[in-house]
């Protein structure tokens, strides 16, 4: 149901289904930029400006559009993992963990923009670890602001250690990263959290003088924190973090398409590995 002052998105359902009885199968891709706001910008914020109902993805992201044209709607696109073709790898505007109900807001004063006339991407990864089908189906509202907001919120994200992951069999491995402010001028945080796939076992923020800021032990539902007033980064400072991974210790190890153990790297799927930071700032 489309909220009472706000515009209501879904992404179309269909099955998810096994290759076998126990082999869990996944989908990383499952809407492909459907909706268009064709009046002047929208402006999403509040205390929520996106809510998320979904029956429990892996993640449930929404990003925009960046290729020139209209995109292809509707049509499962061969290898385009994750629905990347025309987004920006990891710069969503909102979305959700592994959660069935979950409320994307802000602080007070702090808005989201989506352009006029650009699409957005809907893109659910999907994890399904029974041995029947599941039903992929997500339900977004999207909330206007009221007024003219202070300030307009930007997606924090850092790839810096996520590529280099490289866990041999039956270990376990420590994987650290850094966000720095390189601009001029000082970044706003209002939010940080870590997202990890299956094998991740911890991930860690620390302020650059040492201090904890977030931490989670749990791959699928990572939470996160909240800065208000916001948490001022200033030019030349940095977030610490590290991600914990476990291929075949207390975790089941990796095994390559003939069964064998192999190395944990990389990947889009949650059998693979991810140390991403993510979060939102404001920089006005």
């Amino acid at each position: 149901m489309a909220p009472r002052r706000g515009r209501l998105v879904v992404a179309a359902a269909f099955a998810l289904a096994l290759q076998g009885a126990a082999t869990a199968k996944e989908s990383p891709c499952t809407g492909r930029f459907v909706v268009r706001n064709v009046g002047g910008p929208l402006l999403a914020g509040g205390p929520a400006d996106f809510d998320v109902v979904d029956p429990g993805t892996h993640h449930f992201s929404i990003f925009e559009y960046q290729n020139a044209g209209a995109p292809q709607t509707g049509v499962w696109q061969v290898n385009n993992f994750g629905c990347f073709n025309g987004a920006n790898f990891g710069g969503s505007l909102a979305g959700s963990p592994q959660s069935p109900y979950f409320v994307s807001g802000n602080p007070p004063g702090v808005a989201r923009v989506l352009k006029a006339g650009h699409y957005l991407g809907l893109n659910a990864h999907y994890h399904n670890g029974f041995t029947v089908p599941i039903q992929i189906k997500v339900w977004t509202n999207i909330y206007p602001y009221d007024g003219t907001p202070d300030h307009i919120a930007q997606t924090l994200i850092d790839l810096g250690s996520t590529y280099s992951i490289y866990v041999p069999p039956f270990t376990q491995q420590t994987h650290h990263g850094r966000f720095t402010n390189t601009t001029a001028a000082p970044i706003y945080l209002i939010g940080l959290s870590g997202h990890m796939h299956f094998r991740g076992l911890r991930f860690t923020a620390w302020q650059s003088n040492g201090t904890k800021v977030y931490e989670t032990l749990d791959w699928s539902h990572p939470g996160g924190v909240g800065f208000d007033p916001a948490f001022v980064l200033s030019p030349g400072d940095w977030f610490d973090y590290e991600c914990l991974d476990d291929n075949g210790v207390s975790k089941p190890v990796r095994r390559d398409a003939a069964g064998n153990p192999t190395a944990l790297t990389f990947g889009v799927i949650t059998e693979d590995a991810m140390c991403i930071l993510t979060g939102a700032h404001y920089t006005d």
